[in-house]
């Protein structure tokens, strides 16, 4: 660890944040985790990067350390692969969730089944598109229908964010009508002080849905007045 510290030091410039000298490739907020980043940077490069998604998402969401230094290693993947259903069909099929499409290694859940047998946090089902295909409809509890949204927007409906969207579903309803909706998400639910994991962004891809891997609290890549519509 302590080469990785020299050797990082050497290489980059100091900038002043806040009145105390902080690399700039680390940022502010990532100063206060010094271990814990300096151990996210304890790697083979050009390798298979660690099975550490789980760590990694818990700098970025409790210690707000966003966004954090590039490695140069290899992501993991499974060794067999679902072929994906097509679109529109994957949105509301429930077979278009395939547990091999998913590392479950950091999940207490190991499939799709196990996580609908469930109540983690506000997840109540949510992994059920059989059943989330009710969410934003007439009389569901909690959402607007769909239409009524569409109406709220004067004049035409494109391109719209949804901050914290989970499995997606709004979305996915929103892609019936030809508007295309980017979903914020983190493989994250806190429940009585305990931090777990939940496959929100292999569930948004698997759904043919843009997944943007972010915390609450990060700038987002998206420049200003280019959404028609924001929800959270």
């Amino acid at each position: 660890m302590e080469e990785a510290r020299r050797a990082l030091a050497a290489c980059s410039a100091n900038g002043v944040v806040m009145a105390k000298k902080v690399p700039l490739w680390k940022g502010y907020a990532c100063d206060a985790s010094d271990d814990d980043i300096y151990s996210f940077l304890e790697y083979d490069p050009n390798r298979l990067c660690p099975d550490d998604w789980l760590a990694t998402q818990a700098l970025i969401f409790n210690h707000n350390c966003f966004s954090l230094p590039k490695r140069r290693c290899m992501a993991r993947t499974n060794q067999r692969w679902g072929e994906p259903l097509p679109f529109p069909s994957a949105l509301f099929t429930q077979d278009a969730l395939k547990d091999e499409n998913v590392r479950w290694s950091l999940h207490s859940c190991k499939s799709f089944t196990c996580l609908n047998t469930r109540v983690v946090g506000d997840c109540r089902n949510c992994f059920n598109l059989t059943l989330e295909r009710n969410r934003w409809q007439r009389g569901f509890r909690g959402s607007l229908p769909i239409p009524i949204v569409i109406r709220m927007k004067h004049g035409s409906l494109r391109l719209g964010l949804d901050a914290g969207g989970g499995t997606g579903t709004f979305a996915a309803h929103m892609a019936l009508y030809n508007v295309t909706i980017l979903t914020t998400a983190m493989n994250v639910e806190t429940v009585a002080g305990r931090t777990g994991g939940l496959p929100y962004m292999e569930t948004l891809a698997q759904r043919g849905l843009i997944p943007l891997w972010l915390p609450h609290k990060a700038r987002l890549p998206l420049f200003d007045n280019t959404l028609d519509l924001v929800t959270a």
